[in-house]
């Protein structure tokens, strides 16, 4: 048919079939990019979890199934533009379960996703239409869709104040989220995609979730905990977000809350030591683990922001009380008093002299410890605390 067609003609011919093999090279090689591009990227993630989560193979596991389906898509689904792929998850009551059955959901550019339940060849096509669906197990409460997934975003400092109200709805004591909130105290926040779950994550570690957290999200917060870059302990009494952590092998602990009644005496040897305040000239010479920089990001906020009292024997100082935060109603209070300094009362003083620096400012003193810390407990109930609620600390094994 060539010999038969004139000159011209088979140049143009020839040059469209060149055209046309172009573009579909292009397009291969283009696509071929795309793919070893997006697996290289799971498989970073991979050895990150192998080196992050060595003790939990489980949810190694699932990371390694839910790369192999994504291989499996890229093969088998057609789809020949760029995907848009998000991790679900099958919500269920083990941990183990729900890592076996992680999904994968690819969005084509046309809208149509391809879902795949790992784990029990439970294929989903075009789940806005609910076309060949295999209905999932009756151990699943509910499928978390790309339109519900739970996953979380973090907040911009500038959309802080927004998030007050959420603050204040934290039912442990609130202090820390509020201190974040209000803009006092450095801190993270994220939200849910839902909207229907806040955390906020403080400098010192301390984290508190505010509403109705998914699974999703919860898996999302024990990330944080496992490789943030500070530690977080998560701080609740709720019963289901306790549940789901202590699945995950988080060590469970216990806090104690107190509110102040108000001020009861207590004296120290005042020929021997002297209370004054903290200020720029003796802050960088307090030592130790619970003093200002704990849960304060620099001095110059902590002297802007908070309050605080040192125990001086001399020039030394001996013991250390200062806000380890604040709200616009509240003050929770940190004290260490140094080694061989302790049996003198000077926690006592400190606290009582913090509660009256507190409490002429029109706020409310707070005090909180671990369950363990006996000394701190009988501290505050001698300046006039009293126990207002255990709470739970979830901690990851890193932590």
């Amino acid at each position: 048919m060539e010999r038969d067609m004139p000159e011209l003609a088979q140049n143009e011919f020839h040059s469209r079939v060149l055209t046309v093999l172009g573009t579909l090279i292009e397009h291969v090689v283009c696509k071929c990019v795309q793919v070893i591009q997006s697996l290289l990227f799971d498989l970073i993630e991979i050895l990150e979890k192998l080196l992050v989560r060595k003790n939990n193979v489980t949810r190694l596991i699932g990371v390694v199934q839910t790369f192999l389906m994504k291989c499996w898509f890229l093969v088998n689904t057609g789809i020949d533009e760029p995907l848009v792929c998000r991790m679900n998850r099958v919500v269920s009551p083990s941990p183990a379960r729900r890592a076996a059955a992680q999904c994968i959901s690819v969005v084509s550019p046309d809208g149509c996703s391809y879902i795949h339940e790992v784990g029990y060849n439970h294929v989903f096509y075009d789940h806005a239409k609910f076309v060949h669906i295999t209905p999932p197990r009756k151990v699943y409460n509910q499928i978390i869709t790309q339109g519900d997934m739970g996953f979380m975003r973090k907040a911009d400092l500038q959309q802080y104040a927004e998030y007050i109200s959420r603050a204040r709805a934290v039912t442990t004591d609130n202090t820390y989220p509020l201190s974040i909130a209000l803009g006092l105290q450095t801190g993270d926040i994220y939200e849910s995609d839902d909207g229907k779950a806040v955390l906020f994550w403080h400098y010192c570690g301390f984290a508190y979730i505010s509403g109705d957290p998914s699974d999703a999200f919860l898996d999302e917060v024990y990330d944080l905990m496992e490789t943030g870059t500070r530690r977080l302990i998560l701080i609740t009494n709720d019963d289901r977000v306790i549940r789901f952590m202590s699945n995950y092998g988080c060590k469970i602990d216990h806090r104690i809350e107190y509110s102040y009644e108000g001020s009861v005496p207590v004296t120290i040897n005042t020929d021997r030591f002297r209370i004054v305040p903290v200020d720029e000239h003796n802050i960088t010479n307090i030592k130790g683990r619970i003093i200002p920089s704990f849960s304060w990001e620099s001095d110059e906020q902590f002297l802007k922001n908070g309050v605080g009292f040192v125990a001086m024997e001399d020039d030394n100082i001996c013991a250390v009380a200062f806000s380890s935060a604040v709200s616009d109603e509240e003050v929770d209070i940190g004290v260490e008093t140094y080694e061989e300094y302790r049996r003198n009362g000077l926690a006592g003083v400190l606290a009582q002299r913090m509660c009256e620096e507190i409490t002429s400012g029109g706020r409310s003193p707070v005090w909180s410890h671990a369950e363990a810390n006996i000394g701190s407990g009988s501290t505050a109930l001698k300046c006039g605390f009293k126990k207002e609620r255990r709470v739970v600390t979830c901690l990851s094994g890193r932590s």
